[in-house]
């Protein structure tokens, strides 16, 4: 290939990325019902939303944001914590688990997993057996936060039935 041909291939590439971020934007503003945002990003929309406590809101721009840069961590963690604050602990534990691949010593994600699970086993009272899985995951999953330097809440620690670890 011709180093003109090239150069146009990058440019052409360029323009249909750019093309299909801002109508992303675009149609996610639309679907919100106000104009489209002059944000730089689809990732500041998203953290607008979450400090203003529209978790909901702020969990669909990220799970968007992570479509096209499935990488960053922040967006992960933020996303999870979404989850976890509108009470969605599947999704929650499966926004950590598909990020846990790239970044395993995380205590973040580990944290974040814990708590999933621990409210997983809660929630899923009809099914002994995927109760106890899932207490069991977040038992798992909270010794490796604690291994990874967290600190976790004495309430969830001692749900989990782990000794509660007196901080300094």
């Amino acid at each position: 290939m011709s180093p003109d041909r090239a150069r146009l291939v990058l440019r052409a590439t360029a323009f249909l990325l750019a093309t299909a971020v801002a109508a992303g934007f675009w149609r996610g503003a639309r679907e919100e019902g106000g104009p489209p945002s002059l944000a730089l990003s689809p990732l500041s929309e998203a953290d607008r939303a979450y400090d203003a406590d529209d978790h909901a809101r702020a969990a669909r721009l990220y799970r968007g944001y992570l479509d096209l840069f499935p990488y960053d961590f922040a967006a992960v963690i933020r996303l999870g914590r979404c989850h976890l604050l509108l009470k969605e602990w599947r999704a929650a534990a499966d926004a950590f688990e598909r990020h846990q691949r790239f970044n395993p010593r995380r205590a973040e994600l580990y944290e974040g997993l814990a708590f999933a699970y621990a409210n997983l086993s809660i929630a899923e009272t009809a099914d002994p057996v995927a109760r106890e899985a899932h207490r069991a995951r977040a038992r798992a999953y909270a010794s490796a936060a604690l291994a990874s330097g967290a600190r976790l809440a004495p309430e969830l620690l001692g749900r989990l039935g782990l000794p509660v670890v007196a901080g300094p």
